[in-house]
């Protein structure tokens, strides 16, 4: 590659690099989202903190991540939105990120407490270390824990999950944290008087002090005079709910009302506009059904909403309300309320299709609300089984001798239990518990019982065996085991990193190092201990934010712990090539690249004289001294076991520093003088080693010939006496003779005969070791055509300026017609500066040809045959020198590139 050529790519590689940096990395971000302002206000609050959180995460069922305005994974942003709406951010400090929230609500006074006790406002987590989940309790019977959490359901994303009452928590939880809630009484906002116009725009016209919850006046808050406000509500306690500007967005507070122009509604104003609200519940007037199972109850609610939506207050108007709800089999169930703004009809399920509720209002107001809700017949049933310390309970992971248990099981679909009871299907379950000695402990069998369990004590050490069957309308059967063991000593509570290690930041591939980490193992007795036979699972393979887990497993307990850890990627090891031209001239001698990565061998060229001298012995003339250019061949690299040799342009694994040494042709002797000396008859020209030189002879080095003579005879025999005017004559013809026509260089064969040196002319062809070309001019200097590449593996080509071939230089003017004809091998070509013509079909069918390069300006129009560069790569690039960018254009369209195939400019510099 040209120096010109070179700075071209070396600018593109820049431009590529810094694309590269500005695309930006995905690491892991955990923000914290306040949504409040989106919450369904269908609740109210009593003042106690565990009851006011459930009432708010039960408005919000059914409400998906999109309608209440989530970004990200939000279901502790749910519980800090819960809380707070429920007077209890102190307690429930903010934060969206569920190990975060663990650690916040501890430093508020809360605590952590065992799960088969939890109750209701208790936060319960999932996952290692509680970090994968979260969600509010808000029943526990009998160890079946109820709960209601955000985030849930199986969407791709957080905008299809939803809030979702799970009234049987399936999932496994790993921490239960109580809230330290207060009980301060909520004094804000109030009974909403719906006797003033609102909502209304006021200007404050003096600085109006702002009341929180339980109407203290805020300190470091207010408005300011000319502060545009609004108010949506006027309570019977004389104080408004006002919205108010604040650097950054509003905010949200109360004040009293008569720091504001309000006014009454006049008499004989016009009835508010309304909508009717429907849905279907699992409970009386609770949230959006999830779902019911066949003999549970449906229940059609409805609300009467203002467009503020706001309830419409029941005593302005006169209307009646019908509620109809449609069995799948075409039966109803109707009922009329008169001025009722929100009420319910329910029913027992007991059929399978789709249920439909119809609300009518009439009268002052008018309107109808219709929902569906379609219950499908269950396809795969799932039996369970399990040991648990309590009737349904948890299962347990390890049996106590001496200690009572339970063998349960449950039959279920889509993750809840399968009632049939109004569903005429017959079956029934046998439990059996089997002991390690293989005698059966207890059996019982249940009538059409979906879920149920028996009693046993573990009387023995070892493996028990608990079996269930189901017969009738459906079979199947499950087994469970369970190891018992004799325990003395306290069980395994939880463990905690007391001191994290001092190695957090890592480079890729780095071991993880827990030197100076201290674990410690928490017991049921409140005892503890620092323990070192730990478990530690993590990585260092990529870059990024990464979590360790600490696994601890002490009779059959095991409990595990995170800390999180920073990798970096490793910095890039560089090495160089070292160029060394053997005593020729090269400006750039060095290469650096990124280690174990592949470069490309630099395409410079290095250029080699040596010095070809004359001795005349005593001759004359003196000739002067010629200087021979020797041609660059290839690089020389040593690998260690052979010689490797490479060319320019060709790809090299940089594994270390190393040296390619340059490797050139021999110059040859081009010409030779012809001297005289009085007395001697010339014989030639010859080497240090007595070796004679001849026309075409190689030299590697710089080389002084000597000239050696025959010293003529002195006698004259006077029998063979030479006549004085014929020697002169002989003389004459020697002097007149040209120097290099007084030796004969010719190959001599075996009878010491020359044979006729071959005569090129226009048309004939010449190769070198891969290209066929054609003479095309003799007379006005030597050209050729690029006529054949014929070594099929080449995919880089170059159509140079000139070849040298027998001695000869010759100019490279034109490609020849179909000279890579469908040559699938070649993806890129370079067509050097003299080439004035590109035969017909040139290129065609070089289907992985993507980059062309015409440093030549001398194409002109018409030059281009047809089809020369048709049905090549679709997206192929060709880069052409500005000065002729509109005519190549237009000319190498003609030619057929393809319509996808960009076409750029570049200067030489």
């Amino acid at each position: 590659m040209k120096n010109k050529e070179k700075k071209i790519l070396k600018s593109v590689i820049c431009i590529l690099i810094i694309f590269s940096l500005i695309i930006p990395m995905e690491l892991p971000v955990y923000a914290t989202q306040n949504r409040t302002s989106n919450y369904s206000r269908a609740f109210t609050l009593s003042g106690n903190g565990a009851d006011d959180i459930v009432s708010v995460a039960k408005a919000q069922v059914g409400k998906t991540g999109s309608q209440l305005g989530y970004s990200e994974e939000w279901c502790a942003d749910f519980v800090s939105d819960c809380a707070a709406l429920a007077n209890q951010g102190n307690v429930i400090p903010r934060d969206g990120y569920c190990p975060n929230l663990q650690n916040k609500i501890i430093s508020a006074g809360g605590k952590a407490v065992s799960i088969s006790s939890a109750q209701k406002g208790d936060i319960v987590f999932y996952g290692p270390g509680g970090a994968n989940h979260v969600e509010i309790v808000y029943a526990n019977n009998n160890g079946r824990i109820s709960t209601i959490g955000g985030n849930s359901g199986s969407g791709s994303s957080c905008y299809s999950r939803s809030v979702r009452d799970h009234s049987y928590q399936t999932m496994i939880i790993t921490k239960v944290l109580r809230p330290n809630y207060g009980q301060t009484p909520v004094i804000l906002p109030g009974t909403v008087d719906t006797s003033w116009n609102v909502p209304t725009n006021v200007t404050a016209s003096r600085r109006i002090s702002t009341y929180d919850q339980y109407g203290n006046v805020e300190s470091n808050h207010y408005i300011d005079p000319g502060d545009n406000c609004y108010i949506p509500e006027v309570y019977t306690n004389g104080f408004v709910k006002i919205q108010y500007p604040v650097s950054g967005g509003k905010r949200w507070a109360y004040a009293k009302a008569s720091d504001f122009s309000l006014k009454k509604k006049e008499q004989g104003n016009t009835l508010p506009a309304t909508n009717i609200h429907a849905w279907f519940s699992a409970e009386k007037m609770g949230g959006e059904v999830s779902n019911v199972r066949l003999g549970e109850y449906l229940y059609l609610c409805y609300r009467i909403e203002t467009k503020d939506g706001n309830i419409l207050d029941s005593s302005i108007g006169n209307y009646s309300v019908k509620e109809t709800i449609y069995y799948p089999n075409g039966d109803t169930h109707p009922y009329n309320y008169g001025k009722s703004n929100n009420n319910w009809i329910g029913s027992q399920i007991n059929q399978w299709g789709t249920y439909r509720g119809v609300v009518e209002i009439s009268g002052d107001y008018t309107g109808t609300a219709e929902v569906a809700y379609t219950l499908t017949r269950p396809k795969d049933i799932v039996l369970e089984t399990w040991f648990s310390k309590t009737p349904m309970g948890d299962a347990v992971s390890y049996l106590e001798k001496g200690q009572s248990y339970y063998m349960c099981y449950g039959i279920k679909c889509d993750g809840k239990y399968y009632f049939n009871t109004y569903a005429n299907v017959d079956y029934s379950v046998t439990e059996a518990v089997y002991g390690p000695d293989s005698k059966k402990v207890y059996e019982y069998t249940y009538d059409k019982s979906d879920n149920n369990w028996i009693r046993f004590t573990a009387t023995q050490t070892g493996t028990y065996k608990g079996t269930t069957a189901i017969k009738g309308y459906f079979n199947s059967s499950d087994t469970a085991t369970c190891v018992c063991k004799d325990k003395s000593k306290p069980k395994l509570h939880n463990i905690v990193i007391k001191t994290y290690p001092k190695k957090v930041v890592y480079t890729v591939g780095e071991p993880i190092d827990t030197s100076g980490m201290v674990v410690t193992a928490y017991y049921m007795d409140l005892s503890y201990k620092n323990i070192t036979n730990y478990k530690v699972i993590g990585n260092t393979a990529q870059a990024g934010h990464k979590y360790v887990t600490v696994s601890y497993t002490e009779d059959g307990i095991t409990d595990t712990v995170q800390f999180e850890i920073t990798v970096n990627e490793k910095p890039k090891e560089m090495v160089t090539i070292t160029y060394d031209p053997k005593g020729g001239t090269l400006s750039n001698r060095t290469q650096t690249g990124v280690k174990n990565t592949y470069d490309v061998i630099m395409t410079d060229k290095p250029t080699k004289s040596i010095q070809l001298r004359f001795n005349a012995n005593g001759g004359s003339p003196t000739p002067n001294s010629v200087t021979l250019w020797q041609n660059f061949k290839d690089w020389d690299y040593f690998n260690g076991s052979v010689n490797v040799h490479y060319r320019g342009g060709d790809k090299f694994l940089m594994r270390g520093d190393c040296t390619f040494s340059a490797c050139y042709e021999s110059a040859k002797i081009r010409s030779l003088p012809v001297i005289q000396r009085e007395g001697y008859t010339f014989d030639g020209w010859y080497t240090s080693n007595n070796q004679k030189a001849y026309i075409g002879m190689p030299l590697d080095r710089d080389t002084t010939l000597e000239a050696h003579w025959i010293q003529k005879p002195d006698i004259i025999d006077l029998d063979e006496e030479i006549d004085d005017q014929e020697q002169s004559k002989q003389d004459d013809e020697i002097d007149d003779l040209d120097p290099d026509d007084l030796f004969d260089y010719g190959d001599s064969d075996e009878d010491g005969e020359n044979d006729d040196e071959e005569v090129l002319e226009v048309g004939d062809e010449i190769t070198t070791d891969d290209v066929i070309y054609t003479i095309t001019e003799l007379d006005d200097g030597p050209c050729v055509e690029y006529t054949e590449l014929f070594d099929d593996d080449i995919k880089n080509v170059v159509i140079p300026d000139t070849v040298a071939i027998d001695g000869v230089v010759y100019k490279v003017t034109s490609v020849a017609p179909k000279a890579f004809y469908k040559n699938t091998s070649v993806k890129k070509v370079t067509i050097a500066g003299y080439t004035t013509k590109i035969g017909a079909k040139a290129f065609y069918g070089c289907k992985s040809l993507k980059e062309i390069v015409i440093l030549s300006t001398k194409i002109q129009s018409g030059s281009i045959g047809s089809k020369a560069f048709s049905n090549m790569a679709k997206n192929a690039k060709i880069y052409v020198p500005r000065a002729k960018y509109k005519t190549y254009k237009k000319l190498l369209k003609k030619a057929g590139v393809g319509s996808k195939a960009k076409i750029y400019w570049f200067t030489y510099k």
